[in-house]
């Protein structure tokens, strides 16, 4: 198999990519699957579509994912099917998924010794590419998308479960549908998803709408903390570690608002600072493409990226 995978270069063209793709998973009979450190809904649903795709071929699929999901996946089908713990011995290949750096995977020195082809799909810019096969589109609203047009390489047929998955990756990632990179292929890739079965009302219900009552004490208290640099232009606040405690909560319930921070009318950008213990502190940028500040560059200048 090495002498195969390794004809994958940098010099092909993205749809060449993805066939070359599709033919290697076609080819392999057992494959693991992980996205990185803290999913999100894209890193899942990317994860979880591609899995079930996977086994329509007979594949065995390995399906990693932490074993303390927030509580907004739950509503998916094949969470029964996670395990929380990898082995290594036991696959032919891995394909990470929404993964911007090798350490974002939570496996770094476990992948970089691992003596088997790597495929990295992403869509976020990556100033180091890892792996034996890179499909990363950075042009593209989410990985969601990117698996989107992978399944239809292989061939996959599309039902109600997988477009439920696939539109919740990229309604997520896209805000529903209100950044940027949203484009006319993406809004229709989204009309054929609804069209097999994809149920956006419960997808956004379920990932923007429901959250416990703690969880939006939480996010007043961060709220009522809002301030803006009057120099930089930045709207910020903090979430500590006493708030967490006190309230019951976990980090994953402040997903969302950054945003939220970054609809501020005098702000170019947000900040939110969350202690998430252990002597660190996680920052989370947002902005806008018309508000024209890159935040990916400022998150880079800390070991961080994004989009």
């Amino acid at each position: 198999m090495r002498s195969w995978w390794l004809k994958f270069t940098k010099k092909m063209t993205t749809p060449n990519k993805r066939r070359q793709v599709s033919q290697f998973l076609t080819q392999t009979d057992r494959v693991m699957l992980l996205t990185h450190v803290s999913p999100d809904v894209d890193g899942i649903s990317s994860l979880l579509a591609l899995g079930r795709g996977l086994e329509t071929f007979g594949k065995k699929v390995i399906r990693l994912l932490p074993a303390d999901l927030p509580r907004r996946f739950f509503f998916w089908a094949d969470l029964e099917k996670v395990v929380s713990e990898p082995t290594w011995e036991e696959i032919d290949a891995v394909v990470t998924l929404d993964c911007g750096d090798l350490p974002r995977t939570g496996f770094p020195r476990e992948l970089s010794r691992l003596d088997k082809p790597i495929v990295n799909i992403d869509h976020h810019p990556q100033k180091k590419p890892f792996g034996t096969m890179v499909l990363v589109e950075d042009d593209k609203t989410s990985t969601a998308e990117i698996v989107f047009h992978l399944l239809n390489e292989l061939g996959v047929t599309i039902d109600k479960t997988l477009a439920d998955m696939l539109l919740a990756g990229i309604v997520c990632d896209t805000q529903s549908f209100q950044v940027a990179s949203t484009s006319a292929e993406v809004l229709n890739i989204a009309s054929q998803l609804m069209r097999r079965g994809a149920r956006i009302p419960r997808i956004t219900r379920e990932i923007f709408r429901v959250k416990p009552l703690t969880a939006l004490k939480l996010w007043g208290r961060v709220l009522d903390r809002v301030q803006v640099d009057e120099e930089t232009k930045m709207a910020y606040s903090v979430v500590k570690q006493s708030d967490l405690r006190e309230l019951g909560v976990e980090a994953q319930d402040l997903e969302g608002i950054v945003d939220l921070i970054n609809a501020v009318t005098e702000a170019k950008f947000s900040l939110l600072l969350t202690d998430t213990g252990d002597n660190i502190v996680k920052g989370s940028l947002r902005s806008e493409s018309f508000k024209a500040v890159d935040v990916s560059r400022i998150a880079e200048l800390f070991g961080g990226g994004g989009h």
